[in-house]
């Protein structure tokens, strides 16, 4: 194995990349003090894993070796070191002839590890070099000062290089594992029997609650069969009143268009009679008019009568004076007949005005029973149509929450119908309500969460969670209110989905 090149960007005094090839000729790297002959080793040291700032002569934070600029260049963001080898003889544990490993310090403190490019973990790379005599504390790489701390090392010191050097220290790392994880697996096991000891104390309980757990499980499922019967009764009956309802609603329309013919009819009859009597009305005057001067005709005729009789008493021709006379009685007597006439006529046109007057009062009311009696269907057909709209609004009550029931799991539906729970408010699926055309859209923005249940606080939240756990009902997403906190759409985001063709909202 050899090392091929070392590559170094922004390691302390490295601002610029370099790329060292260490050919088969090259012993050693030489330059005048502070050229960076230690950085280099430095380099490789970290590389390798070392996490000492204090060994790559370091301040406080490791990232003191990115290089902090100077008065002509900007400090850096980030440290970078690569170290390519060749391991075509396979003295390292891997199949690969060519192996580089790099470290990447960022200036947040971040580390990241790579072999061939590819990011490992830190404990990759040790395992890597494990046994090859190479690594960060290694006795391949002796840094300024190190021989002395070597000779002055204490003696459990020298022996970890020993053992690096001597390729047992491997052994001794998994040694120190595995006696790691049996003292982790005792403690488990220790911990374990806890658990069956606590367990078997609760034996006698748990198995009481199962045993009452079964029995709930049981009522609850005869429980939603019951439910789900008298829905399904409700429905039935509900359905059966809507029909009756609907024949009842049917018949009073029947019946009320018939009303609304007769009153048409009683109308126009009403109008015939009226225009009838009018006419009647009309003649009568006329008659009334022909009587009077009849009346006159006679008052006059007696006035002349009475004159010729005093004339009579005067006159000496009796003949000429009898014949006026006798002309006189004959036009008395016929405007007689004739006022008889009138009269009788008269009586005769007011005994048919009465009676068309009583024909008129009949009607109207008749008009007026109709009329109470269309009010009455009308307050009857109001009263169906409104019960009509709510046995609908129950039907379709009934069938959404049948619906809604089946999506819902067994656990949400066991705290949602626990009066004994307190601040438990609904699902999520239930608290929002939107447009018949978006339901699949927020379904599915919902997913999962179209199930968790809103609580009023985390008390509420816990207090359901024990009651799951305590009868085995399964497990519940819950949202308290004075914990949750909301998350708004960046209004830059925003102002570019509303240009976009399509765009209808968000939810």
């Amino acid at each position: 194995m050899k090392l091929k090149s070392i590559r170094i960007n922004g390691f302390k005094s490295f601002a610029d990349k370099i790329d060292l090839e260490l050919k088969s000729n090259i012993t050693a790297i030489v330059g005048p003090n502070g050229s960076g002959k230690s950085n280099i080793v430095d380099a490789v040291r970290w590389v390798l894993g070392e996490q000492s700032i204090k060994s790559l002569r370091g301040s406080k934070e490791m990232i003191d070796v990115i290089f902090a600029g100077s008065a002509s260049r900007n400090p850096l963001k980030r440290a970078e070191v690569a170290l390519e080898f060749d391991n075509q003889s396979h003295f390292l544990n891997t199949d690969i002839e060519q192996v580089e490993i790099k470290r990447v310090l960022y200036y947040t403190g971040d580390n990241e590890y790579y072999i061939n490019n590819a990011k490992v973990r830190l404990k990759d790379i040790t395992n890597l070099f494990l046994d090859s005599g190479i690594g960060n504390e290694s006795l391949n790489i002796i840094s300024q000062g190190s021989i002395e701390k070597i000779v002055t090392a204490k003696p459990e010191d020298r022996r970890i290089i020993i053992e690096s050097a001597s390729k047992v220290l491997k052994y001794k790392n998994r040694k120190i594992e595995s006696l790691r994880k049996l003292e982790k697996a005792k403690d488990n096991l220790e911990k374990v029997d806890l658990v069956i000891e606590e367990l078997e104390n609760n034996l006698e309980p748990l198995e009481k609650q199962s045993k009452e757990a079964q029995k709930y499980l049981q009522i609850a499922k005869e429980y939603q069969e019951l439910d789900a019967c008298l829905t399904t009764y409700d429905i039935k009956m509900y359905n059966d009143q809507l029909k009756e309802l609907q024949k009842e609603q049917e018949q009073i329309t029947t019946e009320k268009l018939k009303l609304e013919s007769a009153n048409t009819k009683e109308g126009s009859s009403l109008e015939i009679l009226k225009t009838k009597n009018l006419a009647i009305e009309g003649e009568l005057a006329n008659k009334n008019e022909k009587y009077q001067s009849i009346i006159e005709q006679l008052a006059k005729i007696e006035s002349e009568k009475t004159i010729l009789l005093e004339r009579q008493k005067y006159s000496v021709d009796q003949t000429k004076v009898n014949e006026e006379y006798l002309q006189l009685k004959e036009k008395e007597e016929q405007l007689k007949k004739e006022s008889a006439l009138q009269k009788y006529a008269v009586e005769n046109l007011e005994k048919k005005v009465n009676e068309l007057k009583k024909q008129i009062e009949t009607i109207d009311e008749k008009l007026i029973v109709e009329e109470n009696k269309k009010n009455n269907l009308e307050i009857v057909f109001q009263n169906k149509i409104r019960n009509l709209v709510t046995l609908e609004n129950q039907i379709s009550l009934l069938k959404n929450n049948i619906e809604e029931d089946r999506r819902v799991p067994t656990a949400v539906k066991n705290v949602l119908h626990n009066p004994r729970l307190k601040g438990i408010n609904e699902t999520i699926g239930n608290l929002i309500k939107v447009d018949k055309q978006y339901e699949i859209a927020i379904e599915v923005a919902l997913g999962n969460a179209l199930n968790y249940v809103v609580v009023d606080n985390a008390e509420s939240a816990k207090e359901a969670i024990n009651y799951l756990k305590e009868n085995h009902l399964g497990r519940v997403t819950f949202f308290p209110l004075n914990v949750i906190k909301s998350r708004l759409l960046p209004s830059s985001i925003l102002n570019s989905l509303t240009k976009m063709a399509g765009f209808i909202g968000i939810a």
